[in-house]
């Protein structure tokens, strides 16, 4: 008799391979599950997101800065490393820092989300002191890779559609100065004498508005800075 209520109740319950079989359907559905969210393609979504919210948010504060200076900003006031130069176009990547008087219309720059694997890339017309168009590439992160940026804004006068023909620029290097000693830098006027720990801030030295719109290096030397050949050549 009391054999018998044993058999009952262990009938009543799950078997092992029973158990077995649940616990995989459950393991299965999770899998499909996961499969289905991609949590690595959703944090890829919400990082294009910021990138495109970002960059709508900073066309509008370029488009405020034209309407006030008839021109555009050059690298010098938006850029966080050196200023590149093709021609009559100017690149360098949208850094962390800017200048007091673009502060005024957006604050502080931001990076790309993935900096310093991926950066905004701004290009900007640079045949003369006042750029009269701009454009800023992007790398989103859904996109496939192809060695070119996908995305892009722009002033109305150019299109940003020129982005996905630009290869992707690689950062610039920073220039280097001793900050104990006499440099000088390539002005619009000639080179100046400045000192580094003169509260302007490294690697610059005097007034950044000031610094030859193609060339923003730091030189030892006057003559070195002179020179032609070491790409002062606003002079």
């Amino acid at each position: 008799m009391h054999h018998r209520k044993q058999s009952k109740v262990f009938r009543k319950g799950m078997t092992l391979m029973e158990v077995l079989i649940v616990v995989s359907i459950i393991a299965a559905i999770a899998i499909a599950f996961i499969v289905y969210l991609n949590p690595i393609q959703q944090i890829n979504k919400g990082m294009d997101a910021k990138r495109k919210l970002y960059l709508d948010k900073l066309t509008k504060s370029l488009e405020g800065y034209y309407n006030d200076n008839k021109s555009y900003p050059d690298g010098n006031y938006i850029c966080y490393d050196s200023i590149q130069s093709s021609g009559d176009n100017c690149f360098c990547h949208i850094g962390s820092t800017s200048s007091a008087k673009f502060k005024n219309y957006i604050g502080e720059m931001q990076k790309d989300p993935q900096s310093p694997d991926k950066d905004y890339l701004y290009q900007y017309d640079c045949s003369s002191s006042k750029p009269s168009w701009y454009r800023i590439c992007s790398q989103l992160s859904t996109a496939v890779y192809t060695g070119k940026y996908n995305y892009g804004v722009s002033s109305p006068n150019v299109s940003s559609d020129e982005c996905t023909n630009i290869d992707i620029v690689s950062n610039a290097p920073q220039p280097t100065v001793d900050p104990n000693s006499v440099n000088y830098y390539c002005s619009s006027t000639g080179c100046k004498l400045c000192f580094v720990n003169n509260g302007k801030g490294s690697p610059y030295c005097g007034d950044i508005s000031d610094y030859c719109s193609t060339s923003h290096n730091i030189y030892q030397t006057q003559s070195d800075c002179e020179d032609p050949n070491n790409g002062c050549d606003c002079l």
